[in-house]
């Protein structure tokens, strides 16, 4: 066989080697609006509910940890524990999911396809308000059965304890970034300790509350909004009023959501508290 019919063959044998490719496809056809739209939503919907579940989820094993390292737990137990943590977070996800769809329907309602992506974009920071799994009937009932009397008193003292600690420790620190940043003198910051201290208790739950319980340093002169403003104005003087406003720059305007977040967990406590008269009234079976 000559030279240059043996490469002839040798391309033929390489050219029959060779798969042949997949038939042709026709194009996917490209989304409505409608469809773009309930894509849009569906996938944010599904995005926010798994990070709220996953932060959730955190919450309460920072309190599982926190209450083994406090009370001698032994596997059992706290397998109990971690089961009921995870339950009291499935029971508030049903909340959180039905406000979230009322949230997204309210603001999607008029939204277009060159429009939802911007507004679901918007919607990412949004401040994720509902009842914590930690007071949860499932978490409480649980509390109730795994631990002692003598287990639980010590577990509610720790609590309360840690809350002053930080509590005092926050308000140490607003004082002194409004000694620094607006120019606050020893005699009003003595006046503004008490009242400070109890703006601190009040709006504490929903300062980390909306930043996903992660109390970020620039939100913390905030609280100084969260004193009644009659008493404030009286401490503060204009200049440092304006010295303020400059220093929070952006995160001032966090203070409305702030506002509406406490002025609903309080709604939802006292409900809670009288849901529980009403449950321990009545007369037993």
């Amino acid at each position: 066989m000559n030279a240059p019919f043996h490469r002839l063959a040798l391309l033929v044998v390489c050219l029959l080697l060779i798969p042949l490719g997949a038939p042709a496809q026709s194009p996917t056809p490209p989304l409505t609006s409608r469809e773009h739209i309930t894509r849009g939503i569906s996938t944010f919907f599904a995005s926010e509910m798994e990070e709220h579940r996953t932060a959730e989820l955190k919450k309460m094993r920072l309190l599982l940890d926190d209450l083994r390292r406090s009370i001698q737990l032994d596997p059992e137990r706290l397998h109990r524990l971690e089961i009921a943590a995870a339950g009291a977070t499935e029971r508030t996800m049903r909340s959180w999911k039905k406000n979230l769809d009322s949230y997204l329907t309210s603001r999607t309602k008029d939204a277009t396809a060159s429009t939802i992506d911007g507004i679901l974009n918007s919607m990412k920071n949004h401040s994720r308000s509902g009842d914590s799994p930690a007071k949860n009937n499932v978490w409480i009932t649980a509390l109730s059965d795994v631990l002692t009397p003598a287990e639980r008193s010590a577990w509610d003292l720790h609590k309360t304890e840690r809350q002053s600690y930080q509590e005092q420790a926050l308000t140490d620190l607003f004082l002194a970034e409004l000694q620094l940043h607006i120019g606050l003198d020893a005699e009003q910051t003595q006046r503004l300790a008490p009242l400070a201290t109890k703006a601190i208790h009040d709006y504490l739950p929903d300062f980390a509350r909306q930043d996903d319980n992660n109390l970020s340093f620039e939100m913390i002169p905030l609280f100084l909004k969260a004193i009644p403003e009659s008493q404030a104005q009286a401490i503060v003087k204009p200049p440092q009023w304006e010295r303020f406003k400059t220093h929070l720059g952006e995160n001032l305007g966090n203070w409305d959501d702030l506002a509406e977040e406490h002025a609903e967990r309080i709604k939802r406590d006292e409900e809670a508290k009288k849901k529980a008269e009403t449950q321990l009234s009545k007369p037993a079976p």
